[in-house]
């Protein structure tokens, strides 16, 4: 019997790096808009800063990264009276896996962080990075680069976004697999609904669903609000904040990451993402939490 030989394939594809920075911004840095055909991602090491993407900000906190997708138009400037520390990779990805990272913003867990810092080493034993301008078009090797150094940073660098995608995976799955929704005598409603479902990590529009069923805004807002009773983007708050009830029912530490569960429903900011749990609940997700866990959350 031969033996059977089994392809390794790969389905996040890093080609090429451009640029790596790591900013130690000022209390009033605001660099002007930039647009390029690679991904670019900034990662907050230490404060807070704003990313625009497309003319839509993001709010960026310890601990958060953006995806800047290709030929997007973007800008990086600090935020309030803080001087944070972003880190900015721009590098070459043509896998068609990246698409999901288009215009995502998400806060890393310990593991990922650990990946991401693994990459930094190594890019800076190859590269002077420190601090480097933003107009940066070419990076500087160093004189002695440790052996397969480059190798590495590719390596790490698609071990992150490994990670990130599996995680995002499981918590679309998990999300997707917990709602409990109503069935209507109407096909159209219904399918509406399962297309909210399937989209409940992303910021769906009534201008999406209009090109997804191929109806006007008049007519399907006033279909849906006749048969469920409630506006599309009331169902949609819904859903979302049902979502967030469930991870935090199932959270398995005492403490609840809201950064982390605003950023998996794709809210603008934490604050925000607080300010509609307590107005669709009548409580903050952290009295919610004591509600249905019994536990005093860490004040930390």
């Amino acid at each position: 019997m031969e033996y059977i030989k089994q392809d390794l394939k790969s389905i996040i594809n890093v080609k090429q790096i451009v640029t790596i920075h790591y900013f130690e911004l000022t209390k009033s840095a605001c660099y002007p808009v930039d647009t390029h055909d690679f991904w670019e991602i900034h990662y907050v090491d230490k404060g807070t800063a704003i990313c625009y993407e497309d003319g839509k900000p993001y709010v960026l906190g310890h601990g958060d990264i953006l995806f800047n997708k290709p030929n997007a138009q973007h800008r990086l400037l600090t935020k309030d009276d803080n001087a944070p520390n972003v880190c900015v990779i721009s590098f070459v990805c043509l896998s068609r896996a990246m698409r999901v990272f288009e215009g995502k913003k998400l806060h890393l867990t310990p593991e990922q962080t650990a990946v991401l810092r693994k990459f930094f080493a190594e890019a800076n034993a190859a590269f002077e990075i420190t601090n480097t301008s933003p107009d940066l078009k070419e990076l500087c090797k160093k004189n002695a680069i440790p052996r397969g150094a480059l190798q590495m940073m590719k390596l790490y660098l698609e071990e992150f976004f490994l990670l990130l995608l599996r995680d995002l995976e499981a918590q679309k799955q998990q999300l997707f697999s917990v709602l409990n929704v109503e069935e209507y005598d109407d096909v159209l409603i219904n399918e509406m609904i399962h297309y909210m479902q399937e989209h409940i990590t992303e910021n769906v529009t009534i201008s999406q669903l209009c090109e997804v069923y191929h109806y006007s805004k008049t007519f399907l807002c006033n279909r849906f609000l006749s048969v469920t009773g409630k506006t599309i983007n009331q169902y949609l708050t819904k859903l979302k904040i049902d979502a967030a009830k469930n991870i935090i029912r199932n959270e398995k530490s005492a403490d609840i990451h809201i950064a982390r569960i605003a950023n998996v429903l794709n809210f603008s900011s934490p604050s925000y993402f607080s300010y509609v749990f307590r107005k669709t609940t009548g409580m903050s997700p952290l009295e919610y939490a004591v509600s249905v866990r019994h536990y005093e959350p860490s004040k930390s």
